[in-house]
């Protein structure tokens, strides 16, 4: 048999070769991710050698000097290559042995540790706990909290940039210990608020080193989870700011923020939160960026329906031939979306309160319903506008011969300009012998060009079967 794929013997306990067992593991499991350190090449320290302690010297005796370092570092280079040669082989035997598996590698790895209990052990055990079925939130705690004791020591030959590396493993810890008393709570035992409040100390403090939104968001959910009220509003005050005070752009964290102020019926506040979101996204717009000030737009319209406990059970209407608009001529795109924006935002609205009845129209109350009815009217009289708009867009647009690039429409223009609000408008008056109004709306229709409206006989024909029921 040859020698490299001959079973290998595993020791007790044996640290060297449980780094080498782990970085296995990791070859076998490539998305894993390691911090590296920095390699320095041997020609460089050469090179600094000659520069810094013999630049009074000759060039001769440079020349003499170098030569020698240039032998030795081939010497080296031999054994090394006869070294990595043997450590090869090795590690295909472990492989062998171990299946070409990264989990067992990682079991593997973590047992040969044992009870070793130093730096290098603990910093192995860290890396590899997480890939080892059967080791208990308590000892997880333990591997946790010993190697944030090195970590958050002066003397950690990474301590400078350890600030994310000690606030992923408080975060961790704060994770084990959720995962602790969860398990006692499901086990019927009461869970005072303080062991909450402790947990979420970790997290907290986790945050001290690595300040970022989506873990300030997750913060906000474990408040919420675990009803810590006032740790909840204090930290969505905190995202707030956080925002504020590092110049950043909400993005599709504005959603969270509007969402958690409702919440609690900080109803002003969400005004004057979407306030300076759409002023943030109107400087995206007229950069030429992608924006969001549509979402803001939407949620300005729900707030009145959001104070009367109305939840629509969506979070925003995209007009996406409009909100999507994109392209290099930045003056041309400000002057549609100026000139077509008051139709555009009618529009959405109608669109939310039509979308939101009609998923949901079993919940809603008389009183919503005329609303829907009333966005229904407004939408039939707005339509030829929202047509005009996608025409002119789509003729400007051709062949992007004016920097313009539009977005994609569905099959029609009809289609994407939501044109079976006529029909939804005229089955209403119809069904309640309101059949002057009903033809009214087909005429509205027809004069804009929307003759298929997914019958056989199209608007045409359903004008004419309302008008035998009118005689």
């Amino acid at each position: 048999m040859d020698s490299k794929n001959k079973a290998f013997e595993f020791p007790d306990t044996d640290l060297e070769l449980a780094k080498l067992v782990a970085e296995i593991a990791w070859e076998l499991n490539p998305n894993v991710f390691r911090l590296e350190m920095p390699k320095i090449s041997f020609d460089s320290v050469v090179d600094a050698l000659i520069e810094q302690e013999l630049a009074n010297e000759d060039e001769e005796v440079q020349v003499e000097i170098k030569e020698y370092l240039l032998e030795k570092r081939r010497q080296e280079n031999e054994n090394e290559e006869l070294e990595n040669k043997k450590r090869e082989d090795l590690k295909e035997r472990i492989k062998v042995t171990l299946g070409y598996d990264s989990v067992a590698c990682y079991k593997k790895a973590y047992e040969l540790c044992g009870n070793i209990d130093n730096y290098a052990a603990c910093e192995l055990r860290y890396d590899v706990y997480s890939y080892v079925e059967g080791i208990t939130n308590s000892e997880q705690l333990d591997i946790c909290k010993k190697w944030l004791e090195y970590v958050s020591n002066p003397s950690y030959e990474r301590y400078e940039y350890s600030n994310s590396e000690r606030a992923r493993i408080l975060e961790e810890i704060g994770s084990i210990q959720e995962r602790i008393i969860t398990e006692l709570e499901q086990s019927g035992e009461i869970v005072e608020e303080s062991k909450w409040l402790e947990v979420l100390d970790y997290y907290e403090r986790s945050l001290q080193d690595d300040l970022l939104a989506h873990k300030i968001n997750s913060i906000i959910g474990f408040c919420d989870k675990h009803n810590l009220k006032e740790k909840k509003l204090y930290w969505i005050n905190m995202f707030i700011s956080f925002f504020e005070n590092n110049d950043e752009n909400y993005g599709h964290w504005g959603t969270n923020i509007f969402y958690m102020l409702i919440k609690y019926k900080r109803f002003d506040e969400a005004k004057d939160f979407l306030d300076k979101w759409e002023r943030q996204e109107m400087v995206l717009e007229s950069e030429g960026k992608n924006s969001n000030i549509f979402v803001v737009n939407s949620y300005r319209y729900m707030i009145p329906y959001l104070k009367r406990g109305i939840v629509f059970g969506f979070n925003h209407v995209t007009i996406h031939f409009f909100d999507y608009l994109k392209g290099s001529n930045k003056g041309m795109i400000t002057n549609l979306k100026n000139k077509y924006r008051n139709a555009i935002e009618s529009h959405r609205y109608n669109l939310m309160l039509i979308q939101a009845y009609e998923r949901r129209s079993n919940e809603f109350t008389d009183e919503i319903f005329d609303d829907y009815l009333d966005a229904c009217k407004r939408d039939v009289d707005i339509i030829p506008i929202i047509l005009e708009c996608i025409d002119e867009l789509i003729e400007i647009s051709k062949n992007n011969k004016n920097g313009i690039e539009m977005p994609d429409l569905y099959y029609d223009k009809y289609k994407t300009a939501g044109c079976n609000v006529f029909v939804k408008l005229e089955r209403y008056y119809t069904n309640n012998g309101m059949y002057v109004e009903a033809i009214e709306v087909c005429d509205k229709a027809i004069a804009c060009g929307y003759l298929d409206d997914g019958t056989k006989s199209g608007m045409l024909g359903r004008r004419k079967r309302i008008q035998k029921k009118f005689k």
